[in-house]
């Protein structure tokens, strides 16, 4: 479910998703199609995050998503001790992460509210980049 003051768009898959992937963030590809960010992604590229998606299948350009945006969304998060005021950049594997590197930085985000621990945790984020 959305933060309260997220706004939730459509999109075409270009991949197959799972529920492991939910509000992990994502981008478009080069076809249009919403597929999970990578750590390469900068800010301006990430969209959101995935909110929902209607089945899973292996053929891009079918399956319909929704994603997360607007200034305050759900990230799935990697391990980490981030809390309230970090910045929240993106893994490769569409995780959220505490910035760590230049090339991490500026962040898409900062953490409103979560707690610090093992991956899979939920944060809710005041979107900041992009």
């Amino acid at each position: 479910m959305a933060v309260q003051n997220a706004l939730l768009l459509n999109g075409v898959a270009g991949t197959t998703f799972s529920s492991g992937d939910l509000y992990k963030g994502v981008t478009f590809n080069a076809s249009g199609h919403v597929v999970l960010a990578a750590a390469t992604d900068t800010a301006a590229t990430i969209i959101g995050t995935l909110n929902q998606f209607t089945g899973t299948t292996s053929a891009a350009g079918v399956e319909a998503v929704t994603y997360q945006w607007g200034p305050e969304v759900q990230v799935r998060m990697a391990a980490s001790t981030a809390a309230a005021g970090d910045l929240i950049a993106f893994s490769t594997a569409g995780l959220g992460i505490v910035p760590t590197t230049d090339s991490d930085a500026p962040g898409w985000g900062v953490v409103k509210s979560g707690s610090s621990g093992a991956v899979n945790r939920i944060y809710t984020v005041v979107r900041t980049g992009g």
